[in-house]
């Protein structure tokens, strides 16, 4: 049976985006975006299965080049509003049963990694762009059990590992340090080749503005508002003719309060944002980007996510700088 090199598993916000666009435009590779049995598979144990054998997932595989399959939602999950509180906890049953479906088909899996508390600091911006308005602090307060859940390296390698895959781990500062530096790990930990060079695009370019973040949280905040005194309109109530209208201006909403407001704020330019911000009298406040961890999130991130990357050679430069981060958490 032809089988994947290697299962790219994530972790989301660690240049997953740039990794599928060298695999998928270059001539060195046959590349598979596992979105659609990532999806399959994870609707499926979220319905409550529990036997992966019973939703067999399919993949166009040759024997030309090497096949890599990715997908960062193998792991990544329950960091965003559209994961309903009560599943947010499921975040490691949910993987397991993932990499339990995925199993005959390599034995390797890639995962990039980063400083933790970076990776928290990314997961807000991402909030934030899909609609979100709470500050940092509040968005760990608030998805709190996933966050940590997606950093439990511990248990993530152990529930790969159990199913019979070798993991690969690299660095994501290596990349915005040194590029040659990472594709040398690449190569050397894969055994493959580096994807061919890309051309730049903008439009596929998913680092975040910090600048915009605060005033964009903001916007959020009020559309939220608005649609919330829209929907509490006592003509929603009285009337099936507006309930009906209701359900149609629901689904509108929902469309701009991600979509819109996330478009606009990427054409912005510097006069764009100074513009909107006299707009709103928005002054920056001084905490909305700060995070501090308490001592058993602290705790449990240096030990369950920094100590098991002592054991994968490309952390070693990166170690110490994690645990001082952690130790800040500022």
């Amino acid at each position: 049976m032809t089988r994947f090199e290697f299962i790219h598993i994530g972790h989301g916000k660690c240049l997953s985006t740039m990794l599928q666009r060298r695999w998928a435009e270059s001539d060195r590779y046959n590349y598979c975006h596992g979105l659609a049995a990532g999806n399959m598979l994870s609707d499926a144990f979220l319905a409550g299965s529990r036997d992966p054998s019973r939703h067999p997932v399919r993949f166009a595989l040759n024997d030309q080049n090497p096949n890599v399959l990715s997908y960062e939602c193998f792991t990544f999950f329950g960091c965003a509003p559209d994961v309903p509180t009560h599943r947010r906890h499921m975040t490691l049953d949910r993987q397991a049963f993932i990499a339990s479906a995925l199993a005959p088909f390599s034995d390797r899996v890639l995962l990039v990694l980063r400083d933790p508390k970076d990776w928290i600091r990314s997961c807000h911006a991402q909030y934030v762009k899909y609609g979100g308005a709470l500050s940092l602090q509040g968005y760990f307060d608030a998805f709190r059990v996933p966050l940590l859940d997606n950093l439990r390296l511990d248990r993530i390698l152990q529930i790969w590992r159990e199913r019979g895959f070798a993991p690969v781990a690299l660095a994501m500062e290596a990349y915005t340090s040194d590029p040659r530096s990472f594709w040398a790990d690449y190569e050397r930990q894969t055994g493959l080749p580096e994807p061919g060079e890309i051309a730049e695009d903008d439009a596929a370019d998913n680092r975040t503005d910090h600048d915009k973040l605060e005033p964009r949280a903001l916007a959020n905040g009020a559309i939220e508002m608005l649609i919330r005194l829209m929907e509490r309109n006592e003509l929603y109530q009285l009337s099936p003719q507006h309930r009906k209208e209701l359900e149609v201006f629901s689904t509108i909403n929902k469309s701009f309060q991600t979509w819109t407001v996330r478009r606009a704020f990427e054409a912005m330019d510097t006069e764009d944002l100074r513009a909107f911000c006299n707009h709103i009298n928005f002054v920056p406040s001084s905490d909305f980007l700060q995070l501090e961890l308490d001592d058993a999130a602290r705790d449990l991130l240096t030990e369950s996510y920094v100590e098991p990357l002592s054991g994968f050679a490309a952390f070693e430069p990166h170690l110490d700088g994690y645990r001082a981060s952690l130790a800040g958490a500022q």
